[in-house]
């Protein structure tokens, strides 16, 4: 019998190979931590004082895409680009619901600043003392407010002296019915214990010789679906 050349031999090979493919690349530790920390940046959402998670969450996926991007030797891009849409999502809602919440607080408290005042260019000076008052605090409807404070004891009377002799409202007082003062924006928004808020917003004489300006900090509290404003301090 003729024995084969090698050239002529079969091939002892397996057609199962053509349907071999290669093994998954490991998943990346960066981009499983990029994941956590676009989960993690949800935190935002109670507090915009946690602004730094989303931010420190979107630096993270960032640096992890580009280091896997021409990395064959381990996978997680989706997670990577999971987390920078997560972290991105809560850093501007978060940021985007605290502005809108801080505008309607400026809106309401500089109508009320400017009612506040306006009482003292008025010279309303006793109206004026009620609004510095938690609500319950103030006098119902129709009272004397004369009679009121020549009655009251000395504690109260010092606290009204003390508001007359301020620095702003002796400004202001002397300006007169002459000065226009209008919302000139809000400085800040403080948040104190519980459901109380300080508002302090800026109001600006705008008349033609004016230009003068005040701060006036309010106090929003909200409590049983229902807020209550005062003022605390004018400067």
């Amino acid at each position: 019998m003729a024995v084969e050349s090698l050239s002529e031999r079969p091939i002892f090979a397996s057609e199962e190979n053509q349907y071999l493919t290669p093994a998954r690349p490991p998943l990346s530790r960066l981009a499983i931590c990029s994941l956590l920390a676009g989960v993690g940046s949800s935190l935002v959402l109670f507090s915009l004082d946690l602004i730094a998670l989303p931010i420190l969450a979107v630096a993270l996926s960032l640096v992890a895409f580009l280091v896997l991007r021409n990395n064959d030797a381990a996978s997680g891009q989706w997670m990577t680009l999971a987390g920078l849409f997560m972290a991105l999502a809560f850093g501007l809602w978060s940021y985007t619901s605290s502005r809108m919440r801080d505008q309607y607080l400026y809106d309401v408290a500089s109508q009320m600043a400017i009612h506040f005042v306006g009482m003292i260019s008025e010279k309303k000076l006793l109206e004026a003392h009620e609004l510095t008052k938690p609500e319950t605090q103030r006098q119902v409807a129709g009272t004397s407010l004369e009679d009121f404070y020549r009655l009251t004891d000395e504690l109260t009377k010092q606290t009204l002296d003390a508001f007359k002799t301020e620095t702003a409202v002796k400004q202001i007082v002397a300006l007169g019915d002459e000065a226009k003062w209008v919302y000139n924006g809000g400085v800040r928004v403080m948040k104190t214990q519980g459901n109380t808020m300080h508002v302090m917003v800026s109001l600006i004489n705008a008349a033609p010789n004016g230009g003068d300006k005040v701060n006036v900090t309010i106090s929003r509290e909200y409590h049983a679906g229902s807020a209550t404003w005062h003022v605390i301090s004018v400067r």
